[in-house]
């Protein structure tokens, strides 16, 4: 019997049709409808299959089998002969908070389940590729009744496989894109397989005039609100589009973030006054993690947001890739190919399309721009640069830009993110050239905040620097600091650059603060290059990767996957999909 809702329902209908001889009371068919419906939204349908399993196999092996928690009261199961005739029939008496299967088994009971599993596996209905490691250690004969009682999953999870049904056992896995294929940003994937149920990010969407930036809980059912009904949950990289809703996520759900991503996401929470969800697990590269029968492996990879990562998640023979955001024209576009040849052919691809639509040209790479802005920087004493603090690259691509007639200074948020990650990057306590910028609203921080992120760079906060030539990072927040800077004459000659993505500059915002910037005399220039990749990225990855399907997502333009990727798919958010 499929493990469907409209069969389950149906096979249900039919034994109470015949219990009530054709006349189901209007009251008990109320009852029905309201226990299968619960039955439904706390995915209790396996359970029952396998309490039904166990109980028809032979009983006369069976000392005793309980049922209690949820399905202690169901006159569902009372129809389908599964339990003892309920105290009442009604619906309140049906809402426990759990349910577990209590059971005996003897030594003769256990041979007879250990035969027929060796038949299977030497029919190849079992394989090496579909059988976990519990499954595999009862093959061996490593398993006794006393191990069995005393850990029900492993016994149940052999039982419902080896025993009953096998030719039905379903080793797919099941994709459905919760959000994200009609949008750019705010993504939400789930993945399922037969015995575990992931989310690939858990981010905001993209800020507008609408949303000013706020966000709520998106009440997802078993994830954010109401009962666990996922394993897990990993996150691609820290940019807010991908991270951003995690501190939702209900508690007993790990959520996974590579480390140097949980360390950026940690200090953002810390300056913008969010709360940081504490209990997030660290994730690195090239080290598997097994969430029950699923192996996810995050891959390093190119993008504007550092440590990005791409997920691998195998399970029962079936590959499927989430790219998470990338490109190839970064400072890490070397590793890009290499990331994709170790990968290989996966059975889905699930990628990101955000340039899909845009302007069909060939990006810059960070190089280009190193040498675009060196030019323009031997024009100008003071140079104000408006990027995110997480881009990595780009704050290398300035500072060396900048390093041969210019000083460097970062904001101290900024100067906090560089000196946590790697020692290669440019950050006030490493390098002589180097300096950090307290902005005037963070002086009403309290004494605690600046202990902790001020103190460190104390050293390097000489505010005696901004009378030599300078390139400084700053934030939109800042304009009370130029106009400051302004007045002690150490703005003389001065160019704002905007390197970020352009639609941020519809935001008031960004408006505001460039507006002010021009009205103090300092030019403006826009020098960028996007963190997406282009058309030649996405070739790259249909070559090494040889998808059988590919599934579009974190973009406005889904149909144009179609040009690049021969497999690609078009979904709908909540469409699910089956490998």
């Amino acid at each position: 019997m499929k493990n469907d809702i409209k069969l389950f329902e149906d096979y249900v209908l039919k034994k109470a049709r015949k219990y009530y001889s054709n006349n189901i009371p209007k009251n008990m068919k109320e009852v029905l409808d309201k226990e299968l419906e619960y039955i439904k939204s706390h995915e209790l349908i396996d359970t029952i299959y396998m309490v039904e399993n166990i109980l028809h196999y032979d009983k006369k092996y069976i000392g005793s089998t309980y049922l209690t928690g949820d399905l202690e009261n169901s006159l569902v199961l009372y129809i389908l002969g599964l339990t003892k005739k309920p105290d009442n029939y009604h619906i309140d008496s049906f809402n426990g908070k759990s349910y577990y299967i209590e059971f005996n088994v003897d030594e003769l009971f256990l041979e007879d389940v250990k035969n027929e599993f060796v038949t299977l596996y030497k029919e190849k209905i079992i394989t090496d590729e579909n059988m976990d490691y519990n499954e595999f250690l009862f093959l061996k004969g490593d398993y006794n009744s006393k191990d069995l009682n005393s850990n029900r999953n492993d016994y149940c999870n052999i039982i419902s496989f080896s025993s009953f049904n096998p030719k039905e056992n379903n080793n797919n896995l099941k994709v459905r894109i919760i959000k994200g294929t009609n949008q750019i940003g705010g993504c939400i994937t789930e993945i399922e397989s037969k015995d575990a149920r992931i989310i690939i990010d858990f981010g905001e969407d993209l800020p507008d005039e609408e949303t000013k930036g706020k966000h709520e809980n998106p009440m997802i059912d078993g994830l954010t609100t109401g009962i666990k009904k996922y394993d897990a949950v990993f996150i691609t990289h820290s940019h807010g589009d991908h991270i951003g809703l995690i501190d939702y996520i209900l508690d007993d759900i790990p959520v996974y973030v590579e480390k140097e991503s949980k360390k950026i996401y940690e200090l953002l929470n810390a300056f913008t006054y969010k709360e940081t969800r504490f209990k997030t697990r660290k994730m690195e590269f090239n080290k598997p993690i097994m969430i029950k029968d699923m192996k996810i492996t995050l891959f390093i990879i190119d993008h504007s947001s550092y440590n990005s990562g791409m997920l691998l998640i195998e399970s029962k023979g079936k590959k499927i890739l989430h790219t998470g955001d990338y490109r190839n024209h970064g400072r890490k576009g070397k590793i890009f190919t290499k990331t994709l040849k170790e990968i290989g052919q996966v059975d889905l691809l699930i990628t990101e399309g955000t340039t899909f639509g845009r302007k069909k040209e060939k990006y810059k790479t960070e190089e280009d721009l190193e040498e675009i802005e060196r030019k323009i920087f031997k024009k100008y004493n003071q140079i104000f640069i408006l990027q995110a603090s997480t881009n990595i690259d780009r704050i290398v691509t300035f500072y060396k830009a900048s390093k041969k007639n210019k000083i460097f200074i970062e904001d101290i948020f900024t100067a906090n993110i560089t000196d946590a990650l790697d020692s290669k990057i440019p950050t006030p306590k490493k390098f002589y050239n180097v300096y950090a910028w307290i902005p005037l609203k963070y002086q009403k921080k309290s004494l605690k905040f600046k202990e902790k992120y001020f103190k460190p760079f104390e050293e390097k906060c000489d505010s005696k620097v901004v009378f030599q030539d300078f390139t400084m990072l700053i934030k939109t927040s800042m304009l009370k600091d130029l106009e400051m800077l302004k007045e002690k004459d150490a703005i003389t000659n001065a160019c704002l650059v905007y390197s970020m993505w352009e639609g941020y500059l519809e935001q008031d915002s960004f408006k505001n603060f460039i507006e002010g910037a021009k009205e103090l005399g300092i030019d403006y220039k826009f020098i960028h290059t996007s963190g997406h990749g282009d058309d030649e990225a996405r070739k790259l990855v249909e070559e090494y990767i040889k998808p059988k399907k590919v599934i579009p997502i974190h973009t406005e333009n889904k149909e144009q996957a179609k040009e690049v990727f021969k497999n690609a798919i078009i979904l709908e958010d909540n469409e699910e999909l089956e490998i």
